[in-house]
């Protein structure tokens, strides 16, 4: 298993080199500047498996079909507000200007690019040994030939003991403006107490079609969340696969 575990890393450390220099040849002169190490690269995440780049437009279609998003761009508008990436002064979306270059926002995502991502590494502070280590993320339509895989992942909330549990649905990195922004789509679990019984953090699972984003760097690790089954109605974390993971979700009553 370590010998696998290790194949495994190797191998994706090469992927990511090989799509770092494919993606930095394919930018083109709007783009000439842009360090693709840099963008993939960045504090503890690493991006992998990228898609070609293309249009922002063509990538809301990808992703109608794909996980049944509806409308990708209204998200990330009131996404970028909410940031404060967008200046505004009604609540008009087409009144939206991007602050950084002072364009209203229905033409900066007509001009906007997108490059998909189907793996993402992790790297974290092991709470239980101090230590670096990694997690690798998936998001595919088609893993292996079993289907759909979307793995969950804990993300840092607004305080340092709040966590968040989601399942990914989409990881992305997208032009705008001239300025790159990595971005996850999300669908988010509403978190209960602990189960009196069993001692399991229990999650409602969300709906259909309750989307969020999420930026790429405020994944923590990967959670591992059990499915609702015949004899519960709520979702569950195992909080006890690992150290860390005890010790980072100890708090949670």
């Amino acid at each position: 298993m370590l010998r696998m575990a290790f194949e495994r890393e190797v191998i994706m450390n090469v992927r990511y080199r090989v799509d770092a220099y494919d993606e930095l040849c394919s930018f083109g002169d709007a783009s000439s500047d842009v360090d693709a190490n840099a963008i993939i690269i960045r504090s503890h995440i690493r991006l992998g498996s990228l898609d070609k780049i293309i249009h922002l437009s063509s990538y809301a279609k990808k992703l109608s079909v794909d996980v049944r998003l509806p409308d990708l761009q209204t998200l990330l508008v009131k996404f970028l507000r909410l940031n404060r990436v967008l200046d505004t002064e009604s609540d008009d979306i087409s009144s939206f200007k991007v602050r950084v270059t002072d364009v209203p926002v229905g033409q900066v995502f007509m001009l906007a690019q997108v490059i998909p991502c189907h793996a993402l590494q992790v790297t974290y502070d092991c709470q239980e040994t101090a230590l670096k280590k990694v997690d690798l993320l998936h998001v595919t339509t088609s893993w292996r030939g079993s289907g759909a895989r979307y793995d969950c992942a804990i993300l840092q909330g607004a305080t340092p003991s709040k966590l968040i549990f989601c399942q990914i649905c989409a990881i992305s990195m997208i032009l705008i403006a001239h300025e790159w922004y990595r971005f996850a789509v999300v669908k988010m679990y509403e978190q209960k107490r602990r189960n009196k019984l069993t001692g399991h953090i229990e999650l409602v699972t969300p709906g259909d079609e309750r989307f969020d984003l999420c930026f790429v760097d405020s994944i923590i690790r990967v959670a591992h969340i059990l499915p609702p089954t015949s004899h519960t109605t709520h979702s569950v974390v195992q909080d006890l696969y690992d150290g860390d993971m005890y010790l980072r979700l100890r708090h949670i009553q």
